[in-house]
């Protein structure tokens, strides 16, 4: 008699579990982000692209998608993530908020057909100045795709700011499956590489409608009365552009300056070697939604100390790992190249690349996922100067060397963009940061030293990757890089 109620009670509980399963489950998803769901699935979709038209492929596709993803970055002028930052902090459904949101909707619009008128008459010349062999209908294609895709991005950024973050992470993977079944199709009916886009415009189409069962924008006659705070916002906008993203902004500028002066081959070769970069950033992408909310919750606690200890141990941690990762995919990476594409000779360059990229990444990857310190701080600004100076650097830079150096000369730009980046990283931070970057250059020199005695070594995989980490791991010990908590700061100092 005792046993039933137990049985009864289970058996009523098992579905509520698998429930509540299910709910943390998109819970994590949300927490990873979709800057690191994004960076996967563009991933899967290179190899995808790769594996069907081989390198020259690759080089078209990575142009036409450097370019829509330039384009869609100019043109949402930081409007998306100003609006989700104020809806957030108004929460409740009254005139303001809704004035928000007629503001944000109309100057979307305005800056995405701009961009899209402005890409339609320039298609023309643009496709006849650059070197691998895209179709003008792809620039037609884009253009069509630019205010949909950030219109779908506002309501979205409008979402997460209301707090239904599960139901982004649901929408976020139903237009990411749109996305890769119709490059599905597209690339089993080997459709030419620059009409591969239609399945990104097939996913945003697919997003509109499904969207709007959840978020409804205002109608014309609304977005006539709130057109004169459409400058306002995008002035306000503005200070969320280039905040966040920098080195997503720094290999897109590379991809497409390169596609003005090397043949797609090339440029497939290299967007190769960028997929492999890009890997490093899977984990500093996933984890800074989670390092966001943490620091806004230990600065609204005025726990500064504590905050940046916090900071400290967080960086150090990724560089190590990213300086282990490193070291392993430098020793191995041709079969690191090879599980993901079918090579065909390219292996030696699309190495030379990479180990460019190598030095300026294990700084970058750590130093990077901790830019939700500047928002906790509230120093935003300062956080969107860094960026933009970074940006402006690697366009300067490539530009000069991408002409006579080709793809060197863009990894070589790019490297140095990040290691400027970790150089001027925390600098104007009202409170000192407390890392000692000295530390973390004879780091990098130790890394440099590891790989070199290994490789001279050929002790083969398993010796490798098994030693590296105690070798790293020893010599980051003996440096002090765990270290570099430095002083505490002062009382005047641990106030916000």
């Amino acid at each position: 008699m005792k046993c039933m109620p137990l049985k009864s009670s289970f058996s009523n509980r098992f579905p509520s579990d698998l429930g509540a399963l299910a709910a943390r489950a998109y819970q994590s998803l949300s927490v990873i982000g979709e800057e690191a769901l994004e960076l996967i699935i563009t991933l899967w979709i290179l190899i995808m692209v790769e594996r069907t038209y081989g390198q020259q492929g690759v080089g078209i596709y990575s142009y036409l998608i450097a370019l829509l993803y330039i384009t869609r970055y100019i043109a949402d002028f930081g409007v998306a993530r100003h609006l989700e930052h104020e809806i957030a902090l108004v929460g409740d459904d009254g005139p303001q908020r809704r004035q928000q949101i007629t503001a944000g909707t109309g100057a979307t619009l305005v800056t995405g057909v701009t961009a899209s008128l402005l890409l339609l008459a320039s298609a023309a010349f643009d496709s006849a100045h650059t070197r691998i062999e895209e179709r003008l209908t792809a620039y037609v294609v884009i253009a069509v795709i630019l205010p949909i895709a950030n219109l779908n991005h506002l309501k979205l950024s409008i979402m997460q700011g209301l707090g239904q973050h599960t139901r982004v992470a649901h929408l976020s993977l139903c237009r990411y499956g749109m996305m890769l079944g119709g490059m599905l199709v597209l690339t089993r009916a080997r459709v030419w590489p620059s009409f591969l886009l239609l399945a990104h415009l097939v996913s945003e189409v697919g997003m509109l409608f499904l969207i709007r069962r959840w978020m409804k924008l205002p109608g014309v006659a609304l977005l006539r009365e709130g057109r004169r705070r459409i400058a306002a916002t995008l002035k306000q906008g503005g200070t969320y552009l280039f905040t966040d993203n920098g080195l997503d902004v720094l290999l897109n500028l590379d991809l497409f300056v390169l596609g003005l002066f090397v043949s797609a081959w090339d440029l497939g070769v290299y967007a190769e070697a960028a997929v492999i970069v890009r890997f490093f950033l899977v984990i500093p992408a996933g984890i800074k939604p989670i390092l966001r909310r943490r620091y806004n919750m230990m600065a609204a606690k005025r726990d500064l100390a504590a905050l940046l200890r916090l900071v400290r141990r967080h960086t150090a941690s990724l560089f190590s790992l990213h300086a282990i990762l490193a070291v392993c995919v430098l020793l191995t990476y041709p079969a690191v190249l090879n599980f993901f594409f079918e090579t065909r000779g390219e292996e030696m360059l699309s190495f030379k690349i990479f180990s460019i990229f190598v030095p300026g990444l294990i700084f970058y990857g750590a130093f990077s996922a901790q830019e939700p310190l500047y928002e906790a701080l509230g120093q935003v600004a300062q956080m969107r100067r860094l960026t933009m100076v970074a940006s402006g650097i690697n366009l300067m830079l490539t530009l000069y060397l991408v002409p006579f150096a080709g793809c060197n000369g863009a990894a070589v730009a790019t490297m140095v963009t990040m290691l400027i980046y970790f150089g001027l990283f925390g600098r104007d931070l009202l409170t000192p940061l407390g890392i000692g970057k000295t530390t973390y250059i004879v780091a990098g020199l130790a890394v440099y030293l590891v790989f070199t005695v290994l490789d001279w070594l050929a002790l083969g995989v398993a010796a490798d990757y098994g030693l590296a980490p105690i070798l790293l791991g020893a010599m980051f010990y003996a440096i002090g890089l765990f270290g570099v908590a430095g002083q505490t700061p002062s009382p005047v100092q641990t106030s916000l």
